[in-house]
């Protein structure tokens, strides 16, 4: 992702009017970009460990496109079960 989509994602952004699914998948694509960024560093430095120990454990939490990694619970799993209805009382939007 690009810092101007991101910027134009945050732009287009209201947290006073989003619903707790918009808010997760706002911050799924803050964590993705986050993620693009350590991911550019750990490939220019060659820091094997820095990817194993730090941008696969956030992949794994970004999304389910990684499960080869872990099966462990993931924004989109988190998406899917708001939209279902499940532990979303709060929402009022």
């Amino acid at each position: 992702m690009r810092t101007e989509d991101l910027k134009d994602e945050i732009d287009a952004f209201d947290p006073d009017e989003a619903t707790n699914v918009e808010k997760v998948r706002m911050a799924q694509v803050a964590l993705r970009f986050a993620i693009d960024l350590l991911d550019e560093v750990a490939d220019g430095t060659a820091d094997g460990h820095a990817r194993a120990y730090m941008t696969d454990h956030l992949k794994i939490l970004a999304g389910r496109d990684h499960g080869f990694l872990s099966r462990d619970f993931n924004l989109d799993e988190w998406i899917e079960q708001l939209e279902r209805g499940e532990g979303d009382e709060a929402d009022e939007n």
